[in-house]
């Protein structure tokens, strides 16, 4: 990889943040600012995750993605939710969610265990019809039989994670202390992890790991092992450059949703990325905690970014509407 490539992902610091002072925040609170105007990618260290925690998922993890396909299998939703259980190879096609790719693309290269909301409380709001089917129970496999713990205690912790982040995003427009709370404090959050298993079998034209699309929410926090494959779009949004993102140890990759994007009128960007099919003899794992606000937070241009120019989306929208309508598309 190039200087270039490399420098086009910024690391950000977020330590100074949670234990420094006011200077400290405000400039953490820039960096970040520019990491997502200009890219939207940012690779973040100084989190607070126990690397002890990290090394418990990613090893529960592995021993589910190994057992025999039937066994698997046993953890698919049987109610088909999207974004819950386990979604074999060929199931998905993520370049289909988004609109401005021509033609209908082959199946991703990929496996994939999926939950959504953990501890919530069975109370009218989250029974209400507008809720759907966000707070439906999760899939948890019998095997290996600590991985509902385990997993359960890594989502609470990207909890926290995602808290700060917003925190530092709402800074950085000058908003006042936990401005976005409200809107992401009964947030309909999915953690996935997608396995890429290792193959012979040459992809189709035009098949990837994973195909382009934007992330559907606010941010998207990654947790990947060293295998190469992830590339984000920089430059011309009709013939981009596809450039590299590295692995930096015990980092977090953090991206911008489309809705935060919207939020922000585009002053954060929602950027295109993908998997390419390299490095196909390796194993490459990760886990994404889709960070996504309350189904009923309407999501439209802030004041404070308002510049006259379109919106991303041309109406406001909710966070529920638009994150359904953006699973049922991905389904092959």
């Amino acid at each position: 990889m190039s200087g270039a490539e490399a420098a086009a992902i910024p690391v950000v610091d977020l330590g100074p943040f949670r234990t420094g002072t006011r200077a400290d925040k405000d400039r953490v609170a820039a960096e970040l600012d520019a990491a997502y105007r200009e890219v939207g990618f940012a690779s973040i260290v100084g989190h607070g995750v126990d690397p002890v925690l990290v090394a418990r998922l990613q090893d529960v993890t592995a021993r589910f993605f190994a057992l025999p396909e039937a066994v698997k299998a046993r953890s698919i939703s049987p109610t088909r939710h999207p974004n819950r259980g386990y979604q074999p190879m060929g199931n998905e096609s993520l370049s289909r969610s988004y609109e401005a790719v021509g033609g209908v693309a082959p199946p991703d290269l990929f496996e994939a265990y999926t939950v959504g909301p953990i501890g919530r409380p069975d109370d009218d709001y989250h029974r209400a019809p507008a809720a759907g089917r966000y707070f439906e129970p999760n899939d948890w496999p019998a095997d290996p039989i600590e991985l509902e713990a385990v997993w359960t205690e890594y989502y609470v912790a990207l909890e926290g994670v995602a808290d700060l982040v917003m925190e530092v995003f709402g800074r950085a427009l000058g908003l006042e202390e936990g401005f976005f709370v409200p809107s992401t404090d009964r947030h309909i959050t999915a953690l996935r992890s997608l396995h890429y298993p290792p193959t012979d079998v040459e992809p189709l034209p035009g098949q990837m790991r994973i195909g382009q699309h934007t992330d559907f929410g606010s941010i998207t926090i990654l947790l990947a092992d060293d295998t190469p494959g992830l590339q984000v779009a920089v430059g011309d949004d009709d013939d981009p450059e596809w450039v590299d993102v590295p692995h930096v140890p015990r980092a977090f990759v953090v991206n911008v949703g489309d809705l935060l994007s919207e939020w922000s009128n585009r002053r954060w960007r929602s950027t295109r990325h993908r998997v390419a099919p390299i490095a196909l003899d390796r194993h490459r794992t990760s886990w994404a905690f889709f960070h996504h606000p309350n189904y009923d937070a309407v999501i439209e241009c802030l004041p404070q970014c308002d510049t006259g120019a379109p919106p991303v989306l041309a109406e406001p929208v909710t966070a529920g509407d638009y994150l359904w309508r953006k699973l049922e598309a991905l389904t092959v």
